[in-house]
């Protein structure tokens, strides 16, 4: 349903970073190991749907992207007051976002 493209920071100290966080998304999404967007203003990068483990971020994005949904992980640091899909796994994620799809809750 959607073209993904995973976002991620760089630690700017770390300079293997890059190499390192390319060979995960290689070995855990092989499919979109060549998507990858290194950015620390992830908010800049426009779309229907961003997925992210911060609130801070999904509060970034959303002031940039209006019109978008948040998603996220329920991980200790990701509970808001932002309103965003919280699921505990990947799969319910995904299956969230898809039915939000399909019942027309977000146009795209």
């Amino acid at each position: 349903y959607f073209e993904i493209y995973p976002l991620t920071t760089h630690y700017w100290g770390n300079v293997t970073c890059v190499y390192e966080k390319e060979k995960w998304l290689t070995r855990y999404f092989p499919s979109l190991a060549d998507r990858g967007i290194f950015t620390k203003h992830k908010y800049l990068v426009s779309g229907d749907y961003f997925i992210d483990d911060r609130p801070s971020n999904c509060k970034a994005w959303l002031d940039y992207n209006p019109k978008g949904r948040t998603a996220s992980l329920q991980l200790p640091w990701s509970f808001s007051h932002y309103q965003h899909i919280l699921e505990p796994n990947w799969s319910l994620l995904s299956d969230s976002i898809i039915k939000d799809y399909k019942n027309g809750t977000k146009q795209i």
